[in-house]
């Protein structure tokens, strides 16, 4: 995996991570490093509505190792 796709990105209220392999867990990280939401692979999307506007990232976990992209909540 070299990369994977959230969107809609910048995003409301729900977000999808779009990947040819399946992800283990997806973790939403605010910018000091804490984890806000764990997901599996189960989840269709993610619910960040309740999140206050930002910058985040989301970290997926693909056979261990592990990937990151920037999401804006709106």
């Amino acid at each position: 995996v070299s990369a994977f796709k959230i969107f809609p990105n910048p995003t409301q209220s729900s977000l999808k991570i779009e990947t040819p392999f399946q992800w283990d867990k997806a973790e939403v990280i605010d910018l000091s490093g804490k984890i806000i939401f764990t997901f599996n692979y189960s989840s269709s999307a993610i619910d960040v509505s309740s999140l206050l506007n930002g910058v985040y990232f989301i970290k997926i976990q693909v056979d261990g190792k592990d990937y990151m992209q920037k999401m804006i909540k709106e």
